[in-house]
């Protein structure tokens, strides 16, 4: 009976044979996949001081229907004002990272 040979590949030993293969089977070794992100903001329109004023958060990169659930279980959030000047503004989104 004849014992089993093991053999130890080089590196471009290893490189050749995955470029064999991938090239022989490309079914296997090669798939395209789409990726779609979505960039959202958290917009909020309220009155302050006696005026109409809308307020944006930065971008979130989260994926619209997460970001949503997020919102859904957290429920609220605060947006910190500058009394000075109210284009300075600060929407509190940690709970998203």
């Amino acid at each position: 009976m004849q014992e089993p040979i093991f053999r130890i590949f080089h590196t471009w030993e290893i490189q050749f044979w995955n470029g064999v293969s991938g090239y022989l089977f490309p079914d296997i070794y090669h798939s395209e996949q789409i990726v779609s992100t979505t960039i959202c903001t958290v917009t909020y329109t309220t009155k302050y001081n006696g005026k109409t004023k809308t307020f944006r958060s930065d971008a979130i990169l989260k994926e619209k229907v997460s970001l949503e659930m997020l919102l859904q279980h957290y429920g609220m959030t605060k947006i910190y004002i500058n009394p000075k000047n109210d284009n300075q503004y600060y929407f509190d989104l940690d709970f998203l990272k």
